[in-house]
């Protein structure tokens, strides 16, 4: 059987929480132009902000010898905002603000060659008035494609765990993404699995 679990939920949590489910990730910076040796960079390929939140993105191209080569570059996305802000020595930086829309969306630079470079913007809207996510207490954030399980159980009581944007690869030897403990009132809010459970069988 196949699962597709996509949580952007909040949950009360006392005790411990575990999950069996396979991580599902799109996390990929997409390059396109002429070629010719040279490629336009863009960094960070992937950030998560919250709505009318602010961050810099650089780009330049980057040469066969791993220099950077003197060319225009200009911004634009498909949510939110970008702008010039400096250029330094090769380097383009943009910055972006983040819209009122919760959601992905992309930030793409393109230089005097046509060639483009895309990041991925993820927007966070934010918690609903009541959430878990607003108590008082320590907080934790995941984001982006987690490399292992996620399991602790030492957290201190009315921990917040954000894992909005969060992805988790299954351990196959557990069958365990998730698990979480420690004091009481926990909160766990979001996270994106894909996968198949119980595991398949020959």
């Amino acid at each position: 059987m196949r699962w597709l679990w996509r949580s952007r939920v909040p949950a009360q949590l006392t005790g411990t929480l575990t999950a069996a489910l396979v991580l599902s990730c799109d996390h990929t910076s997409q390059i396109t132009g002429s070629g010719g040796g040279a490629r336009l960079v863009v960094s960070p390929q992937t950030v998560a902000l919250p709505e009318h939140q602010s961050t810099a993105f650089v780009a330049f191209d980057l040469g066969t010898a791993g220099d950077t080569i003197p060319v225009a570059v200009t911004w634009s996305a498909t949510g939110g905002t970008i702008s010039d802000s400096t250029t330094s020595q090769g380097l383009h930086y943009g910055r972006y603000t983040a819209g009122a829309r919760a959601g992905r969306f992309h930030v793409v630079a393109r230089d005097s060659r046509s060639d483009t470079a895309t990041a991925t913007v993820w927007t966070l809207a934010p918690p609903p008035a009541g959430a878990c996510l607003n108590q008082a207490g320590p907080s934790i954030t995941l984001s982006g494609a987690q490399t292992s399980t996620y399991d602790t159980t030492s957290l201190a009581s009315s921990t917040k765990i954000d894992a909005t944007t969060a992805q988790f690869p299954l351990d196959t030897s557990v069958n365990v993404v998730v698990r979480v403990g420690g004091g009481s009132g926990l909160c766990w809010s979001g996270g994106e699995i894909l996968g198949q459970f119980p595991p398949a069988m020959s």
